[in-house]
């Protein structure tokens, strides 16, 4: 309920949290321009807002099932999305190692940069179920 004081006009908590994923994913978009810079110093400062916008999306999304599920199917649906989150790390590393070796850095950076407007697009069209302690 915090985001939905801060940000007043989104409503809800879930969709004030779907407000803040998507503000959070914009600052990911920041790592597209990671390949293009010639100072360490702009690296790194792209680099973290970036890292900035992966934790705060991340927070949010996570805090999502708590505001929309019943109680009941909270731990599970946490349960899965720990377990995605492990094996896509697993697998992340793979890849970002293989695209390194094959490719550049810039590639990954690119790639951290845009895949999450698709992702946040998915949170924004994602059915929205009665919040918990709404009625219909």
């Amino acid at each position: 309920m915090a985001f939905s004081g801060i940000i007043p006009w989104a409503g809800t908590a879930a969709s004030a949290r779907r407000v803040a994923v998507l503000i959070f994913s914009a600052l990911m978009v920041s790592a597209v321009f990671v390949g293009g810079t010639q100072s360490s110093t702009g690296c790194i400062t792209l680099i973290s807002i970036a890292t900035f916008g992966y934790s705060g999306a991340l927070a949010n999304l996570l805090a999502i099932p708590g505001d929309v599920l019943p109680k009941r199917a909270i731990a599970s649906t946490w349960g899965f999305a720990s377990m995605g989150a492990g094996f896509g790390g697993m697998i992340l590393s793979l890849i970002t190692g293989w695209l390194v070796d094959h490719f550049s850095f810039q590639l990954v950076f690119l790639l951290f940069g845009l895949i999450p407007l698709p992702a946040a697009w998915l949170v924004w069209t994602l059915p929205r179920t009665a919040e918990v302690g709404q009625t219909s």
